[in-house]
């Protein structure tokens, strides 16, 4: 055991048990066999809660319709970067950012009014919600487990929410540059990277295929 985990994942493994984190969701977080997460956090010497699943407050329903600019960004950021997890009855979300985007995790975690713990790893923050409820309504807007090279965008929105879906979506997986004059003649340029049915959804100018990738990439001139 000593010898396949590291000591700096015991020790994270620790402190997301002690936050609240249910042996369940460890082991989906961290891909480990749920036997090894308890033998793990066992070992560390601390006191192991009574076999009950600590439920975290979350507005699981806010995505049951789409009917404002922050919805329809948050739904746009969450294909593009969440993740859907089933195994078994458990239905899981997570999300996991950058360190350095750890304010933009606190937002998404305000939007969902969710009470639990972050996760911190290395340098990568997460959060985990175990939801039926959540994990129903994303998959029926287009989120799916496993979803990198079968996602679709989720079309079914006004032109204005539309506008707030891409930019997160954006945000998720693309970015905004300007390039140098003497070669574009406009100000600057959104790339957004993606599956085929990402990119063409996308309004765009451009969509070519990465060379020796699944994936696409989907460039627009922005005035």
């Amino acid at each position: 055991m000593a010898s396949k985990y590291s000591s700096e994942l015991v020790s994270t493994l620790k402190q997301d048990y002690l936050s609240g984190i249910t042996f369940k969701q460890l082991a989906l977080n961290y891909n480990i066999p749920f036997s090894s997460v308890a033998v793990l956090v066992r070992n560390t010497g601390i006191q192991i809660r009574p076999k009950s699943s600590i439920k975290y407050q979350v507005k699981d329903d806010v995505f049951e319709t789409i009917d404002s600019e922050e919805k329809a960004y948050w739904l746009g950021f969450i294909t593009a970067d969440g993740c859907l997890i089933k195994r078994g009855k458990c239905k899981l979300f997570t999300i996991c950012l950058s360190k350095v985007d750890e304010t933009h995790l606190n937002k998404l975690i305000q939007f969902l009014k969710f009470e639990g713990p972050i996760s911190t790893y290395k340098n990568q923050v997460s959060i985990s919600i175990t939801s039926s409820k959540l994990f129903d309504s994303l998959v029926n807007k287009g989120v799916t487990p496993l979803k990198t090279f079968v996602v679709k965008p989720y079309l079914d929105l006004s032109s204005e929410l539309s506008n707030h879906y891409w930019r997160g979506l954006v945000d998720g997986d693309g970015y905004i540059q300007k390039p140098s004059r003497t070669k574009r003649r406009f100000n600057f340029q959104i790339e957004l990277y993606g599956n085929e049915y990402i990119c063409e959804g996308f309004t765009i100018s451009k969509v070519s295929k990465k060379k020796n990738s699944p994936a696409y990439s989907a460039r627009k001139p922005k005035a």
